[in-house]
């Protein structure tokens, strides 16, 4: 577990290689926050909306004006999010506790993982299996490159995919 924590810190700070959908998830949580609804409009529509002055919710031009540094880099703006309501809260509770920080996503994506290696050692644990084969899943090169240096929202699924699978070993 040490090693795997000590893999995740190195990574924790560094700055993104070749990625950059983080930065979508940022607006993405931004807007929730603002109490907005993320699928009403793609990064280019609000754009517009804003600056040919269109009556609408002044909460977009103020989200907009706050989180430009972030706004101006979300990959492919023309495209509204496509990413579903689960995300949509752990983005914003990523907001919440930081606005626009990678970090405070990666906080919670190391909640998440967490989360998720608890549920492996139950699984191992419910299957009969030696609590040594969860080092298969913490100890990941890859995993903890694309999730705490690319900061993708892929973890956000593991641990109700872990929960499910540990229902389904227990007859439940």
């Amino acid at each position: 577990v040490g090693v795997g924590l000590a893999m995740r810190a190195a990574m924790f700070f560094t700055t993104p290689m070749l990625e950059d959908d983080h930065y979508r998830y940022l607006w993405d949580g931004a807007t929730v926050c603002a109490g907005l609804d993320p699928y009403r409009w793609s990064p280019d529509e609000v754009r517009w909306q804003v600056n040919t002055g269109a009556e609408i919710d002044p909460a977009w031009a103020e989200l907009l004006a706050e989180g430009r540094e972030v706004f101006e880099r979300v990959n492919h703006p023309h495209l509204k999010t496509i990413y579903p309501p689960v995300a949509q809260a752990a983005f914003a509770l990523a907001h919440l506790i930081s606005p626009w920080s990678i970090a405070a996503w990666r906080l919670v994506l190391l909640v998440f993982d967490l989360s998720t290696l608890w549920l492996v050692f139950l699984l191992l644990r419910s299957a009969g299996a030696p609590p040594a084969a969860a080092a298969v899943y913490w100890l990941n090169p890859i995993l903890v490159k694309e999730i705490y240096n690319s900061a993708h929202m892929d973890m956000a699924v593991l641990p109700f995919v872990a929960g499910a699978l540990l229902l389904v070993v227990r007859g439940r």
